[in-house]
C-alpha cells in the first residue's frame, strides 16, 4: 500500500503485532492477520456497530461534499453488517462437516481423521467438532459454541503449522463481536471458571467443572456484566499475557460490584489448562481444588504494593 499508513491490531482475530493497515490517503485498509480488506466506510461501520449506509452518510456529512466517494474496493459483503449473526453463522455451519472423534478417528476422510486426531491429542474426544472442506476455514478444526443445540459462534483452529492459528467469525461478516460473547456454560451453578480459549474451557468441563472462556486474555465489560454465577474464578494462561489479563478481569468484575472473585493459575510447568490436562491428568482435579484463591480488592492492593 502506497501513501501514509496507520497501523493497529486486527479487529478480526487475536493480534498484538498491529497487522491491520489503514491507508490514510485512500481509506483502503487490509488486515494481514486474517486477509480481510475493505474501504473506510466499512471500517467505520464495523468499529461503531452501525449499518454500512449509516456510516457512509455520517462520513459524507462530516468530511466530504455530497456525492463524494471513498474507494469501494472490498473483500466483504457490506450488507452483512446488518444481518443477524446467528442466521449468517448458521449458513456457514451448514457447509461444515461434523466430526465425532470417537467415530471418525479412522475415517476415510483425511480432514475428518486429522480433526479427530487433534481432539484425541488434546484429551477432548468426547466433544463434537466440525471441519470445512473448502473456503476461508479449510484445513481448520471448527470449535462450535452451542446454545439449544444450535451453533451461534465458533472458532477455527488451523490443523497445519501456519498463521493465524485461530480465525474468529468477524463482526463485519457476521454482526457479532468476539468480546461480547462467552463460551456456553451452566448459568444455574453458583460458580464458573473463566479461561482464555474454548479448548481450556472444554478441558475443565471434561474434568467436571463449570467453565467458559472470553476468547482471549482480555475480559470485556460486556462479558463481565454477562457472567451470572455468584462466584467467578479467573483461570487465564500461565504467561505474562494471562497475568495481565487477570488484572484486567479483576478490575472489570470489581467495577460490576462482584465480591466473590477468585483466581486459578495452571502449574508453572504448564502454559495452559489443556497442556496440564494432557500431561498431568492424574493430578488435575486435586490441583484445581487446592489452588483456587481469592482475588478480592484487598489482594489486588497487596499485589500492587509488592
Amino acid at each position: 500500500m502506497a501513501g501514509r499508513e496507520f497501523r493497529t491490531n486486527s479487529l478480526f482475530t487475536e493480534d498484538t503485532k498491529q497487522k491491520l493497515y489503514i491507508n490514510l490517503d485512500t481509506g483502503f485498509w487490509i488486515d494481514f492477520k486474517s486477509s480481510e480488506k475493505g474501504n473506510f466506510y466499512q471500517l467505520v461501520s464495523m468499529v461503531d456497530n452501525v449499518p454500512y449506509r449509516n456510516a457512509r452518510t455520517y462520513i459524507n456529512k462530516l468530511a466530504f461534499d455530497k456525492g463524494a466517494n471513498l474507494f469501494e474496493i472490498s473483500s466483504l459483503n457490506v450488507d452483512n453488517v446488518a444481518i443477524e449473526a446467528e442466521r449468517t453463522i448458521a449458513e456457514d455451519v451448514k457447509s461444515f462437516v461434523e466430526v465425532t472423534p470417537t467415530k471418525d478417528i479412522n475415517s476415510p476422510s483425511l480432514l475428518k481423521r486429522a480433526a479427530a486426531k487433534f481432539a484425541y491429542s488434546r484429551g477432548l474426544q468426547q466433544f463434537k467438532f466440525f471441519v470445512a472442506n473448502y473456503g476461508k476455514y479449510h484445513q481448520r478444526v471448527i470449535i462450535p459454541y452451542f446454545h439449544n443445540e444450535k451453533v451461534f459462534y465458533f472458532q477455527a483452529r488451523t490443523l497445519l503449522n501456519r498463521e493465524p492459528k485461530y480465525l474468529n467469525p468477524s463482526k463485519a461478516l457476521y454482526g457479532i463481536k468476539t468480546s461480547e460473547i462467552l463460551y456456553p456454560y451452566d448459568e444455574s451453578q453458583d460458580y464458573v471458571i473463566v479461561t482464555e480459549g474454548p479448548l481450556d474451557a472444554m478441558t475443565l468441563r471434561a474434568a467436571g467443572y463449570n467453565a467458559t472462556c472470553t476468547q482471549g486474555c482480555k475480559m470485556s465489560t460486556v462479558q463481565a456484566k454477562s457472567l451470572k454465577p455468584q462466584k467467578v474464578i479467573v483461570a487465564y494462561d500461565n504467561d505474562e499475557s494471562g497475568r495481565e489479563g487477570l488484572k484486567t478481569a479483576k478490575k472489570r468484575l470489581l467495577f460490576e460490584r462482584r465480591d466473590s472473585i477468585y483466581k486459578l493459575v495452571p502449574p508453572k510447568e504448564f502454559k495452559d489448562w489443556n497442556e496440564f490436562w494432557v500431561k498431568g491428568k492424574e493430578s488435575f482435579c486435586a490441583y484445581v481444588e487446592k489452588n483456587i484463591a481469592p482475588a478480592s480488592w484487598e489482594s489486588l492492593v497487596i499485589e500492587r504494593l509488592t
